[in-house]
């Protein structure tokens, strides 16, 4: 599998928090063969590309660039794309020609704070009936999201899935900047209510159950069905929160079904209990100053004032 590269993407090397470092280590453990591939660079995309991840590019792509993923996905290729709110990397008129549109938003969800979360921090409210997401009983985080809208009237031979929907108290805030200062409110004349599309599959020459083919052929001859996965959101996969809750499956499930590995699709064992800890500004002041500076100030003057003490006592 391959991780694109050149437009500012997430790094699968990455180690700090922003990287990709966790979901490539454990992608490795499954035997996965992982790759980066700057797609201007060289020929293209190898050969064997079993999955293209787009993880959070904030770079536009080149035409060519577009023009291969294009051809990419329409001969039976398998794309995972990560878009983050008002980045759309040049990939937008392509998206919505599919029938799939990243929306100019960024999701507001009041029901995350009482996990503990943020409201620029929105959870699932809802899993798609689809492997990826079957039987997924275990809560996901998507900071700083974006919702997708999918068209009523597919293309020929299309269909979409929804993977996962944002809970009913949340909306697509279109104004960004009353949402930079701090003073987000639904307007109903402008923002979408909740629940929202944050992820879907868009398949290609679909056959399978409930999918009608694109064309009636020989088991020999079936076209391979191209798929794209697209997620309004890339931090969920980032090593910052790929261990909350169940990210990190849902990235590893989404990567284990574009590659047709389904009988790894599960819910892992958690390493450690991970709780999600949110502060303000004051909390996070207060949390600096106490234990850094003003509990270190106290013990040295406590030990000067028992150093005069015994000085005088001499």
């Amino acid at each position: 599998m391959v991780f694109s590269t050149g437009h500012g993407e997430r790094s699968s090397q990455e180690a700090q928090r922003e990287g990709l470092s966790l979901a490539r280590g454990l992608l490795e453990k499954e035997n996965y063969q992982v790759e980066e591939v700057n797609l201007l660079a060289g020929a293209g995309l190898p050969a064997d590309t079993a999955v293209l991840v787009i993880a959070g590019p904030r770079k536009p792509f080149f035409p060519q660039e577009v023009a291969d993923l294009k051809k990419y996905l329409a001969g039976g290729g398998h794309i995972l794309l990560l878009l983050e709110p008002f980045q759309d990397a040049g990939l937008k008129d392509w998206l919505t020609a599919l029938g799939i549109t990243p929306e100019a938003d960024i999701l507001i969800d009041r029901v995350s704070r009482a996990f503990g979360g943020d409201f620029l921090i929105p959870l699932a409210g809802e899993y798609g009936k689809h492997p990826i997401t079957q039987k997924f009983n275990v809560q996901t985080f998507f900071p700083t999201a974006r919702s997708l809208t999918l068209t009523a009237s597919p293309l020929p031979g299309m269909t979409f899935d929804v993977l996962v929907k944002s809970s009913k108290a949340s909306w697509g805030e279109t104004n960004r900047t009353r949402m930079e200062k701090g003073e987000a409110a639904f307007d109903s004349g402008q923002d979408k209510p909740g629940p929202l599309v944050l992820a879907a599959l868009a398949t290609i020459g679909s056959a399978e159950p409930g999918h009608p083919p694109l064309a009636a052929k020989s088991e020999e001859n079936k076209p391979k069905p191209g798929r794209l996965a697209l997620f309004g959101d890339s931090d969920f996969a980032s090593n910052g929160y790929f261990n909350l809750a169940g990210n990190g499956d849902l990235f590893l499930n989404t990567v284990n079904f574009l590659t047709e590995e389904t009988q790894l699709i599960a819910i892992r064992p958690a390493k450690s209990p991970i709780k999600p800890l949110s502060l303000t500004a004051t909390q996070g002041q207060v949390l600096f100053w106490v234990p850094m500076i003003l509990l270190p100030l106290a013990l040295i003057m406590a030990g000067v004032i028992v150093w005069q003490k015994r000085k005088k006592a001499r």
